[in-house]
């Protein structure tokens, strides 16, 4: 019997922790307003919309839509990767005060052009000259994930907010060069299409690059914030925060590849030139993010 009691004590303490852990405010229409226990919620960047529905309403000319760009981060690291601009933020209610956080961003960029440049000959038809195409490739690749927790503090409409995350990261760029004159004893330095960078001197000897790998940075780090959320509808609020960031980053190595002529082989050759992104460069720094004062718009459900 005692055993029985003890037990009815020990989940009847626990079953008022519990509630006591929870908020609920409702609506005019009996709606929830707060996110509860289970719910999920995302982030985005609110100053887009808000910038637009200012600029509507006060009819300045040229009024573009809104571009989702940030849900607040760790802007520390924008300098090198634009790491700041993190567009997706989710949340995982363990209770109304307590929830997961994780951040994910995944972008590629892929650029690409050509150019025609007379074909090397010794007779050139002035009349219907001959060309050939010289194409440049830059890939750019980054992701990003980040994972903590908040806790949430208030009952009603206005929200306090705190709490601390990870993140980290991974960015490279590789570019790549072909050619439509090849290099030969008759044209050693053939006629080539400078996109900038791809064309050198090795020895004193023409050289153009048809590789190069610009390395990769890797970045790790830890941030803690607070801020305010209000609800300006049921389960969907405009918040802001504001929190200190601590980061670390490595560089890979570099592998540039380029062509030159061998006049002692008397043939064209590769050379490879290895290095290290920034000189090697590894950093570390603290700063204070959301310095430009991001509203974010979140949605939960």
């Amino acid at each position: 019997m005692r055993k029985l009691i003890l037990m009815t004590l020990i989940l009847c303490v626990g079953s008022l922790t519990y509630a006591q852990d929870e908020q609920s405010f409702k609506s005019k229409n009996n709606h929830e307003v707060l996110p509860q226990t289970g719910d999920w919620g995302f982030g985005i960047s609110a100053n887009p919309f808000l910038n637009y529905i200012g600029n509507f309403i006060n009819g300045t000319n040229g009024n573009t839509a809104p571009t989702v760009n940030n849900a607040g981060a760790a802007t520390i690291l924008n300098n090198n990767l634009n790491a700041g601009n993190i567009a997706f933020l989710g949340k995982k209610f363990l209770s109304s005060n307590t929830a997961y956080r994780v951040r994910f961003a995944l972008n590629l960029y892929n650029e690409g052009r050509s150019n025609y440049v007379l074909k090397d000959k010794p007779l050139q038809n002035l009349l219907l000259p001959e060309y050939v195409e010289d194409t440049y490739r830059n890939r750019v690749s980054s992701i990003i994930l980040g994972a903590g927790i908040e806790k949430r503090k208030g009952s009603t409409r206005l929200q306090g907010v705190y709490g601390a995350e990870g993140f980290l990261g991974y960015f490279g760029q590789k570019q790549s060069f072909s050619y439509g004159n090849t290099m030969d004893v008759l044209y050693p330095s053939p006629t080539t299409t400078n996109f900038g960078g791809n064309i050198s001197s090795i020895g004193g000897q023409f050289a153009r690059a048809t590789s190069s790998n610009l390395g990769s940075m890797f970045f790790i780090g830890v941030r803690g914030y607070v801020g305010v959320e209000y609800f300006i509808a049921p389960k969907i609020s405009l918040g802001g925060e504001l929190g200190y960031s601590f980061a670390f980053m490595k560089n890979s190595r570099t592998e540039v590849v380029n062509e030159t002529f061998d006049y002692t082989n008397v043939k064209a050759e590769k050379v490879v030139f290895k290095g290290k992104r920034n000189a090697g460069l590894t950093s570390t720094g603290v700063g204070l993010d959301n310095t430009n004062a991001a509203i974010n718009l979140y949605f939960y459900f």
